[in-house]
C-alpha cells in the first residue's frame, strides 16, 4: 500500500469513527432529555394531586366539625315534636265521637288541635333547613377567609404521607427534600435536610390555590439523586451505545495496527531485498571480474597473478556462501526445522577462541578487544556452532556501529543456574524505540552519519532465535553516543530452566 493511500484510508476511518461517536452522543443526549421531560411531567402531576388532596382534606375537616352540633339539635327537636304528636293522638282515640268531630276544622278557619301540632312540625323543619343553610354559609366563609397559619392548617405527617403516596403511584421512588415557603421565600415548614444551596432542579406548586384573601404558600420539592436516576434509567441505552462504540474503535484500531504492521513489514522486506541484492552483487561482480582476467588470453600468464586471483575468487565465493547460509538459516528457523547438536562446551574457551580470531579486525580499526572471563562454572549444554555464531554476530555489530577507535569488552559471570555473557561497546548506541525492534526480522538500526554499515537485518533476529532455542534470554541496554551492552543468559539445565530476569 502506498503512503498516500494509507493516509487516505486512515483519514476516512477516523472521520467515520468521529461521526459515529457524535451520532451516539446526540442519541444519548436526546434520550436523557426525553427522560427528564417525562420525569418532570410525573412529578408535576403528583404535586397537582397533592394540592387537590390537601384542599379536600381541609374541606372535609371543616364540614365534619360543623355537622355534628347542627344534626344533634335538629334531631332532638324533631323527636320532641313527634313524641307530642303521638301523645295527642292517643288521647283523641279515647274520647267520644263528638269530640273527634269538634276537632275537624270549621268554616271560619279555626284549627283543630292535631292540625296545630302538624304546623309546629313544619315550622321546626323550616328552622332546621335555615340553620343548615347558615352552617354551609359559615363553612364557605371559613374556607374563603381562613386566617390560620400554614402550620395550623396542615400537619407535616399528613403532607409527607400524601406526597409519598402520589410519588409511588407515579413510579418515583427517589428520596426527596421539600419546604413550604411564603411569597417572600421564607420557609414555614420543611424537611430536615432541605437546603436552598443544593444544586438540583426545584419543582414548585401553590398550596390552596382557591384561597382568594389568604396569604399564598408554595410547596417546593427537589430530588438530590435526580441526575443519577435519569442516567440509571437510560443505562441500557448508554451501555449498549458505549459497548458498540468501543467495539468499533477496537476493530478499527486492530485493522489499522495490522495495516501499519503489514506496511512496515513490506518496507522492511523492500529494504532487505535491496540490501541482499547489493550484498550478493558485490562478490558476484568480483568473481566475474577475476574470472574474466583469468580467461583473457591477451594478458600473459606471468602478469595474471593466478595465485592472487584464485584467493580473491575463493574469499568472495566464501563471502557469498555465508550470505546465502544466513538466509537459509532464517528460513529454517521460520519453519521450526532447526536441529541443535547439543554437547557440553566451556563458554570461556569459546569466547577466547572467537576473540582471538576477531582481534585482528578490531586492531585494524585502531580498537581494543578485551575479555574478562570471570565465570568459574562455565560448562553448559549447548550447540557449539550456533553459540560461536551469536558471539561473532554481536562482536561484528559492536565493531560496525563504532564510528572510530572501538573498545569492546566481553565478560562472563555465572550464578547457581547458568552463565551470563556481557558484550559492551562504545558505539553510537540506540534509542528506546530502536531497542523495541532490533530483534525483529529484517530490521536494521538507522546509523545516522555512519554509511559503511552493511547487512540484511538478520543478525540479531538469528541471535534471539538461537538463545530462545537454548531456553536462555537476551537483554540490551543502550544510550545514544555512549554505546550498548548485550547480556546473554544460558542456563545449565535447560529442561527445568525458568528464564532468568536480566
Amino acid at each position: 500500500m502506498q503512503r498516500k493511500h494509507f493516509w487516505i484510508l486512515l483519514s476516512v476511518l477516523s472521520a467515520i469513527l468521529v461521526c459515529l461517536i457524535l451520532i451516539q452522543t446526540l442519541w444519548i443526549r436526546k434520550s436523557l432529555i426525553i427522560n427528564n421531560q417525562l420525569f418532570k411531567l410525573q412529578v408535576n402531576g403528583a404535586l397537582s394531586t397533592v394540592v387537590n388532596s390537601l384542599e379536600q382534606e381541609e374541606t372535609v375537616f371543616h364540614i365534619t366539625t360543623q355537622i355534628p352540633s347542627a344534626s344533634e339539635e335538629t334531631s332532638k327537636k324533631t323527636n320532641q315534636l313527634l313524641y307530642n304528636h303521638n301523645q295527642n293522638s292517643h288521647i283523641k282515640n279515647n274520647t267520644d265521637v263528638s269530640t273527634a268531630i269538634s276537632a275537624i276544622p270549621s268554616e271560619n278557619g279555626q284549627t283543630a288541635p292535631h292540625v296545630s301540632t302538624s304546623k309546629a312540625c313544619i315550622d321546626e323543619y323550616s328552622k332546621s333547613i335555615q340553620k343548615k343553610a347558615e352552617m354551609i354559609e359559615r363553612i364557605v366563609n371559613r374556607l374563603i377567609n381562613n386566617q390560620l397559619k400554614i402550620n395550623e392548617r396542615l400537619s407535616v405527617k399528613t403532607l409527607e404521607n400524601i406526597i409519598n403516596a402520589e410519588l409511588m403511584l407515579k413510579g418515583i421512588k427517589l428520596p426527596y427534600e421539600y419546604a413550604i415557603k411564603d411569597e417572600k421565600g421564607v420557609i414555614a415548614l420543611g424537611s430536615n435536610n432541605y437546603s436552598d444551596t443544593v444544586n438540583a432542579e426545584r419543582f414548585i406548586v401553590r398550596l390552596y390555590p382557591n384561597d382568594i384573601f389568604n396569604q399564598p404558600y408554595f410547596l417546593v420539592i427537589y430530588f438530590p439523586g435526580q441526575q443519577t436516576y435519569l442516567y440509571r434509567s437510560s443505562w441500557i441505552l448508554i451501555a449498549s451505545s458505549l459497548a458498540l462504540t468501543i467495539s468499533i474503535i477496537l476493530i478499527i484500531s486492530l485493522a489499522l495496527h495490522i495495516i501499519i504492521k503489514q506496511k512496515r513489514l513490506s518496507d522492511v522486506k523492500t529494504d532487505f531485498i535491496n540490501n541482499m541484492t547489493h550484498e550478493l552483487k558485490t562478490p558476484i561482480a568480483t568473481i566475474s571480474l577475476a574470472s574474466q582476467m583469468l580467461a583473457d588470453t591477451n594478458i600473459p600468464s606471468s602478469a595474471k597473478n593466478i595465485e592472487s586471483l584464485g584467493k580473491l575468487v575463493f574469499d568472495e565465493s566464501k563471502r557469498l556462501s555465508m550470505h546465502v547460509e544466513k538466509v537459509l538459516q532464517m528460513a529454517m528457523f521460520e519453519k521450526a526445522d532447526l536441529r541443535l547438536r547439543m554437547k557440553d562446551i566451556h563458554i570461556n574457551d569459546i569466547i577466547t577462541q572467537v576473540t582471538n580470531n576477531f582481534s585482528i579486525q578490531v586492531k585494524s580499526r585502531n580498537g581494543k578487544l578485551l575479555a574478562n572471563l570471570n565465570a568459574k562454572e562455565d560448562l553448559v549444554h549447548a550447540d557449539e556452532m550456533h553459540i560461536v555464531n551469536i558471539i561473532v554476530n554481536l562482536l561484528d555489530n559492536a565493531l560496525k556501529y563504532c564510528p572510530a577507535d572501538p573498545t569492546i569488552i566481553v565478560s562472563t559471570r555465572n550464578n547457581e543456574s547458568g552463565v551470563f555473557i556481557d558484550i559492551e561497546d562504545n558505539g553510537i548506541g540506540m534509542t528506546k524505540e530502536n531497542l523495541k525492534k532490533i530483534f525483529d526480522q529484517f530490521y536494521r538500526v538507522p546509523t545516522g552519519n555512519v554509511h559503511n554499515v552493511k547487512g540484511f537485518g538478520l543478525g540479531l533476529s538469528y541471535v534471539k532465535k538461537v538463545i530462545d532455542a537454548h531456553c536462555g534470554t537476551i537483554h540490551v541496554e543502550s544510550k545514544i553516543n555512549k554505546g550498548s551492552t548485550f547480556t546473554i543468559y544460558i542456563p545449565y539445565n535447560q529442561k527445568n530452566n525458568k528464564k532468568e530476569k536480566l
